[in-house]
């Protein structure tokens, strides 16, 4: 009834749609058009943000605005910031540190500036290549999209 042909493929617009979600989300494909349907039904005034909150337990649970202090207080996003905040911590004390030994008279290889300079740029580039060697084979393996999550 309310189907749409889509100029692109040639099919009906909702199984484009179908198709989409079911290879880039986790949740149930009727749920995602539940959700589609509604959000195309709710106006885009001012009012979009409640009517957002009151059409379902699961949005009702999520403030309308976020501030640091909302997200701080979800258990499993606060969780998942002081993990990266700590893997952050770690990378940057490495990079700070590597240069220093490299640099480093006694206990470290005493390399000269210039050495220090080639052999950085040499890992990167070595660091780029495999990255991307790696990166193929995990897109190989899991999809786009189960490589991202």
């Amino acid at each position: 009834g309310n189907e749409e042909i889509s100029p692109l493929t040639g099919v009906n617009a909702r199984h484009d749609v179908v198709l989409a979600m079911a290879n880039q989300t986790s949740a149930t494909v009727e749920e995602q058009l539940r959700r589609r349907n509604l959000d195309a039904a709710v106006p885009l005034d001012a009012q979009q943000p409640q009517a957002i909150q009151e059409r379902d337990g699961e949005d009702a649970k999520m403030p309308a605005k976020a501030t640091f202090s909302s997200l701080w207080s979800t258990p499993i996003l606060r969780n998942h910031l002081i993990v990266y905040w700590m893997e952050a911590f770690c990378l940057v004390a490495l990079d700070e540190a590597i240069p220093l030994f490299l640099l480093a008279r006694e206990s470290g290889l005493a390399l000269s500036a210039k050495a220090i300079g080639v052999v950085l740029s040499a890992s990167s580039g070595l660091y780029c290549v495999s990255q991307y060697f790696v990166y193929c084979e995990l897109v190989d393996w899991l999809g786009i999209y189960g490589s991202i999550k």
